[in-house]
């Protein structure tokens, strides 16, 4: 793909590991055709250098590796060749050849002739797809005609289009017979005509500005000039000048305005109808989903059309899908969709007011004082709340009673991190390692010792996972909590459970807790039992162990640690068949499919019954409270 680029040896071996590339040496590489269609895909559709570097950035092609040469020479060949085929890029002779058959094929159809490179397209049938362009691609059209577009060859399909856009000029040169010379010499939209020129009046390009969306045979059909005589060049320098033109309104018809002169303002009013029309109908599909104030700028705009003579008031009324009543009611509103100015005014009198009767005798006034006081003062009466609203929309503060910003910025730290309840109480409704529990409780030892114990439990097969013991609650703690965790591997989708501790409710632990693949839950605050499976590890510590005997922090580390291998290994539980922790989690990874479905349905029975008394439980002390 390109010759003289100098790339080094240690860049070939790794651009060479590429499945994109096909060949690559000191001076020379080169992409397969499957990685220049996905180039050209992307550059269609942004034609620049950065949407190549971006597909080879995407499929692990380290650009930076070779000449940046080689990137402008794909986007040349883009340009000049179009879509590349057979696997290679490029316009020669040899690689646009198509078989012989199928070229004698194209030339009997009339719509192909011979030329230097094989066949090229006719005159006659550049001109159909000229007029179809860019309405219609020039492959859909030839694949209606019955051509397959593929065997004609897309770099021959795309020299044509680059024609149709004015990016290269055509071989063929303007020439006009005399026939021709004779009848355009008089007409009105001609200032001179040659052999091999014309030149149309500043007229023309003055009126046809107005229908520059148009296709160039059209607009020349609107001024009684023939397309077929001009070849495409002619037409693409002429559809340029048009939108380079400003609009006036240039053609005037007097006494003694020949026939053709008439006939063209005829055509004019008529195409300017029927644009008018089609301008209409886009409106009417639109007008409704217009802010108000730009509704009614666009029903001003439609009665300034009724100036123009083209179309009466009425008619363009209807034609834009509006009834009279409505078109006339908003015209004549000067308020209409001017609320939130008109709002605004209004808005700047009342916080005038309330900043008049905060002034009063220079004593800070809070919202109330400000309520009952603004009428003697004023005038003027405002509810409390709308008082408060202006005041906070302004930045009115007047200091009195203001509110701690330490618990507000508690409540927006709450809100930031704090995650949903996922659990939902469903403790043991799941294969181990899917519900995973985790709490602090304060451990008081010795004479005036404090300790906290931070632990995670299973809370399937109860089997404590973690267990940390620190002098201090702070995150250190929790997060030595979550690096014991790392020795196990858990399912997919398991879920974190604690509750809404600062501990917890922390950016760093919360996304080392999206690293161990969990996603995590919170209980509801102030809801213990949201939590309670944790909560009874240890209850029941702090009933066995009797750890207050503990002089050091050391001491107590070592006796906890003792009761979680206790508790796990050799403590037998009454609701998990009697066995331990750690046997109940073998036993129910070894069960069989059938027999886990069947406890999972006794385990949800049990979950379903608990539920239904907790519920009746707090309807009977709510109805307590009431009564």
């Amino acid at each position: 793909m390109s010759k003289g680029t100098v790339i080094s040896d240690e860049a070939i071996k790794i651009l060479s590991a590429n499945k994109f590339v096909k060949l690559v040496r000191s001076n020379r590489i080169s992409f397969t055709y499957e990685f220049r269609i996905m180039m050209w895909e992307r550059w269609i559709k942004y034609k620049s250098i950065s949407s190549i570097r971006e597909v080879m950035k995407e499929n692990g092609i380290d650009y930076s590796l070779f000449n940046a040469q080689i990137i402008s020479r794909i986007q040349r060949n883009f340009k000049r060749d179009g879509k590349p085929t057979n696997g290679r890029m490029g316009n020669s002779a040899k690689r646009n050849k198509t078989d012989k058959n199928y070229d004698q094929f194209l030339v009997s159809t009339g719509k192909f002739i011979r030329a230097r490179r094989g066949i090229s397209f006719s005159k006659d049938y550049t001109e159909k797809l000229y007029s179809l362009y860019p309405d219609q691609a020039i492959e859909d059209v030839l694949k209606s005609d019955g051509f397959d577009p593929e065997r004609i060859g897309y770099q021959r399909i795309h020299a044509l289009k680059r024609v149709f856009d004015g990016d290269i000029e055509p071989h063929e040169k303007q020439t006009f017979d005399q026939n021709i010379i004779e009848e355009y010499t008089d007409h009105p939209m001609v200032e001179r005509i040659t052999a091999h020129r014309i030149k149309l009046t500043d007229v023309f390009y003055s009126e046809a500005s107005i229908f520059s969306d148009m296709h160039i045979n059209d607009i020349l059909k609107i001024f009684d000039i023939d397309s077929a005589i001009l070849t495409i060049s002619t037409k693409q320098r002429i559809k340029k000048q048009i939108t380079q033109s400003d609009h006036t309104c240039s053609i005037h018809l007097e006494a003694g305005s020949s026939d053709r002169l008439k006939a063209i303002a005829l055509n004019l009013y008529e195409a300017l109808y029927n644009k008018m029309a089609c301008f209409l109908k886009s409106i009417s599909q639109c007008i409704w989903d217009l802010s108000a104030s730009l509704r009614r700028e666009a029903f001003i705009m439609l009665d300034s059309l009724a100036d123009s003579h083209i179309m009466p008031l009425s008619q363009i009324i209807s034609e834009a899908g509006l009834s009279r009543s409505t078109f006339y009611s908003i015209l004549r509103n000067d308020a209409y969709g001017r609320y939130e100015e008109l709002r605004n005014q209004n808005e700047e009198e009342e916080v005038r007011a309330i900043i008049d009767t905060m002034n009063y005798n220079g004593y800070p006034k809070g919202k109330r004082t400000i309520h009952m006081m603004m009428p003697e003062i004023t005038g003027k009466s405002f509810s409390i709340k709308k008082i408060a609203r202006l005041m906070r929309k302004h930045g009115l503060n007047s200091g009195v009673r203001a509110p701690r910003q330490s618990l507000k910025a508690a409540r927006e730290h709450l809100e930031k991190y704090k995650c949903p309840n996922l659990l939902k109480r469903k403790f043991r409704l799941a294969m181990p390692f899917t519900h995973i529990l985790t709490d602090v409780s304060y451990l008081f030892f010795g004479a005036n010792g404090r300790g906290y114990l931070s632990a995670v439990k299973d809370a399937v097969t109860g089997r404590i996972l973690a267990a940390v013991v620190s002098e201090n609650n702070d995150s250190a703690m929790t997060m030595e909590t979550l690096k014991q965790l790392e020795r196990y591997t858990f399912r997919d989708n398991a879920i974190f459970h604690s509750d809404q501790g600062a501990l917890y409710l922390n950016e760093a632990f919360q996304k080392k807790v999206k690293e161990l693949g969990f996603r995590e839950s919170m209980s509801r605050r102030g809801i213990c039992e949201d939590n309670s499976s944790q909560e009874s590890f240890f209850g029941h510590f702090k009933d066995e162990c009797d750890y207050t005997s503990c002089s050091s922090i050391e001491e107590l580390r070592e006796m906890v640690l003792s009761y979680v291998e206790y508790y796990n290994n050799e403590r037998p539980q009454w609701t998990r068949n009697k066995m331990t922790p750690v046997k109940y989690e073998s036993y129910l990874e070894a069960m069989p499919p059938e027999q886990f479905d069947l406890y999972m349905s006794k385990e949800t029975d049990k979950y379903e019954k608990t539920k239904a008394l907790a519920t009746k439980r707090a309807k009977a002390r709510a109805n307590l409270i009431l009564s």
